[in-house]
């Protein structure tokens, strides 16, 4: 099949024709298969790659898209859901929030759904602030009133009330 195959370049890195870059990290993937993970990307990504990167008259290099964010993780995140891997695996509690900025800002839907499903697990009174103020950072307010009735029926709102941080 097909897409098993491009996964397979993207996994042996041969063929690629673009970096997604975050500060000094570089993660090559193929151009085609980045636009086609977003309909705002497929309709952006030349003008965006052609922006960042001066024409210096050489033979051209692989292009790059820097993207301002601090985790890489993020990254990784984002081309597992261009390239389908179907990881399974919740994405890690410090990327979030570069995570759903990725998905946000590049529109790809796939890997925003992967990011609220994470963001909505394994909720603790030691998170749960954190979480309830990445839902009000992206606008999902779906999510911070889920979480807050799961406090709710948990018997532990009131608990969470009385929290120094919240006072």
């Amino acid at each position: 099949m097909l897409s098993d195959r491009i996964r397979g370049l993207f996994q042996t890195c041969q063929f690629f024709d673009m970096f997604v870059t975050v500060g000094n990290a570089r993660f090559p993937c193929h151009q085609a298969v980045l636009a086609a993970s977003s309909d705002w990307l497929r309709s952006n990504l030349k003008s965006l790659l052609r922006a960042q990167s001066p024409d210096s008259g050489q033979s051209p290099a692989p292009s790059e898209l820097r993207l301002d964010i601090s985790n890489p993780e993020a990254v990784l995140c984002l081309l597992d859901a261009a390239y389908e891997l179907g990881d399974e695996r919740p994405i890690p509690h410090a990327a979030l929030a570069d995570v759903l900025r990725v998905s946000q800002m590049l529109q790809v839907r796939q890997l925003e759904e992967k990011a609220v499903k994470s963001l909505a697990m394994e909720i603790t009174s030691e998170n749960f602030l954190e979480r309830l103020d990445l839902c009000v950072e992206f606008n999902l307010i779906f999510l911070y009133e889920r979480i807050l009735r799961h406090l709710h029926k948990q018997g532990k709102l009131l608990e969470v009330c009385r929290c120094e941080e919240i006072v």
